[in-house]
């Protein structure tokens, strides 16, 4: 597959105010640069969500690559109540220090088997503390489980790998708090001002290596000098299409804003149709002649 190449916003900016006549000064707060990067911002989701409304598997240009790392299990040292906000464990070498500026997270396994999953902003040797989400009260030694943070720009999975060997599969965590054998479940958790999306494996998975792939999410755009998510070509005329439409609309122009939604629409569709088909290798069976 080619290598995409992406503009900046300035660069989407700067065009769309060129064909709008708008010029790079409008009096306009809506047609300023706080105003168009936000809405700027909107048009990159809707571009980087199009697949999923349309039965694609996200753009193979958004896919990358994670590796996970797991580890055995330890246990609580010493009890526990609910609401508790300092979490002792025996062991807490392999657990993450997000040390104040990210979320770490984890579950305890009651004695009646439930997990209660709770999250953490800092780890001292083996005491998490700044913890939010325990709902039950513990006992000594009970089992404690590290869940593992996906990367921030994570959007959706799309494969998880043991080893080389097998697939994991995803299973919601409404179905099961635990995910059986051979399946993986995700969990969206918030402790203040952080959150942070983790993947939890079945109970007692040990010490593995697993590759997953993933669709990321659309990048926020606050700034001109960030890039946007859809690729030069047919992906960076849909953006600035949106834009126009979305000028055409504040300056009252609707005929203009219905012609500029209609050329989005198109040049979204062209960008599927180049960008949905990762390699055209024939397979053996399969001869055209002419």
């Amino acid at each position: 597959m080619e290598v995409p190449v992406f503009s900046t916003a300035d660069t989407i900016l700067t065009q769309v105010r060129a064909e709008t006549g708008v010029g790079s000064t409008p009096t306009s707060t809506a047609l300023q640069n706080t105003a168009m990067l936000r809405r700027l911002h909107d048009a990159n989701e809707e571009g980087v969500n199009y697949p999923y409304r349309n039965g694609i598997l996200g753009w193979s240009f958004l896919v990358k690559e994670g590796i996970i790392s797991t580890i055995a299990n330890t246990t609580l040292d010493g009890t526990i109540a609910s609401g508790a906000t300092s979490v002792i464990l025996t062991l807490g070498t392999n657990f993450d220090d997000p040390a104040g500026t990210d979320i770490g997270a984890f579950y305890i396994e009651s004695d009646k088997y439930n997990a209660d999953f709770g999250s953490y902003l800092d780890k001292s040797t083996h005491t998490l503390s700044s913890v939010v989400g325990i709902q039950l009260a513990h006992t000594d030694d009970s089992e404690v489980h590290k869940i593992y943070k996906l990367d921030s720009d994570f959007g959706k999975i799309k494969n998880v790998f043991f080893e080389g060997v097998s697939e994991y599969f995803y299973l919601d965590d409404n179905r099961r708090q635990l995910p059986p054998t051979r399946h993986f479940s995700l969990k969206y958790l918030t402790n203040t001002t952080y959150s942070g999306t983790f993947m939890v494996f079945p109970r007692g998975i040990g010490a593995h290596e697993f590759k997953y792939h993933y669709v990321k999410k659309a990048t926020t755009i606050t700034a001109i000098t960030d890039s946007v998510d859809m690729p030069d070509g047919a992906g960076r005329r849909f953006l600035i299409e949106r834009m126009k439409e979305y000028v055409w609309n504040v300056l009252g122009e609707e005929n203009d804003a219905a012609i500029a939604s209609q050329r989005a629409e198109r040049a979204i569709r062209e960008c599927a149709d180049k960008w949905i088909t990762a390699q055209v290798t024939p397979t053996s069976h399969i001869t055209l002649a002419w």
